[in-house]
């Protein structure tokens, strides 16, 4: 070439001395974005994690603090109930409750066993069932249980005052005008059964093996894909540096 030669060489170095540039330039976007798609995964698993652990945290309190004892409360109620019912008549509950009332009124011995096993076992329950759907009033599960919750316990509250006139040896007034809500025992059972449904479901997709071994994986891959591109932006790199100064030695005094 003669005395082209050392132009064709500076040429050259200049060439693959941009080329190396971008080269790296490129290199580092990639990573940049290989970093910020991993960021931007793991907040998301964070936030979905979060939000199922929000969720089942949730719906344990409610069965823990107010329908898994609420259901206890109102079961006990409706057995004696209806033990006390059967074991003195022959009369059934809850379809026969007017007829109920009435022998309840008319009968003096009935009406004493009424007023013992309301006092001793029943009137108890009520007012801890009343206390818990007060103070737990914020786990209630749709519009309905708080309607329930209303009668249930403006129904309470009249007995105690029923249960003065009582003690008072009044017995002019029996039952409260306020009949147990229609309905009530039902709707516990269905959120009950409901909510333990839920919570199964959400404590079978929080611990599921081949879920959490999913997101570990892509964690894993996506942080390992973020270091193989950083490996490569210095291999290539050290790569045409290595070319440039073979191809030249002064090379690089000349370009820079």
């Amino acid at each position: 070439f003669g005395s082209s030669w050392p132009k064709c060489t500076y040429l050259s170095c200049k060439y693959l001395c941009f080329h190396s540039v971008v080269a790296m330039d490129a290199a580092l976007v990639f990573t940049g974005l290989g970093a910020l798609a991993s960021h931007v995964y793991e907040s998301a698993i964070n936030r979905l994690n979060t939000t199922q652990q929000h969720e089942l945290d949730y719906t344990s309190r409610q069965i823990e603090e107010l329908y898994g004892p609420l259901l206890g409360l109102v079961s006990s109620q409706m057995r004696i109930f209806k033990l006390m019912v059967e074991s003195y008549t022959e009369l059934k509950y809850p379809e026969d409750m007017p007829a109920i009332i009435e022998i309840v009124h008319k009968d003096e011995a009935l009406r004493a066993e009424y007023v013992r096993w309301m006092q001793v076992t029943l009137l108890p329950l009520h007012r801890k069932g009343a206390e818990l759907v007060e103070t737990k009033s914020l786990l209630f599960v749709g519009n309905a249980m708080t309607e329930y919750a209303l009668d249930y316990v403006a129904m309470v509250k009249s007995y105690e005052v029923i249960e003065h006139k009582w003690d008072a040896n009044d017995f002019t007034t029996l039952f409260s005008p306020i009949r147990y809500p229609q309905g009530f025992f039902a709707h516990v059972i269905e959120t009950f059964t409901r909510l333990k449904d839920q919570q199964q479901r959400l404590l079978t997709e929080h611990n599921d093996p081949m879920v959490l071994s999913f997101q570990k994986g892509v964690n894993s891959l996506t942080k390992r894909n973020v270091l193989a591109i950083l490996l490569v932006s210095l291999c290539l790199s050290l790569a045409v540096a290595s070319l440039l100064y073979r191809a030249s030695p002064g090379c690089f005094d000349k370009v820079w």
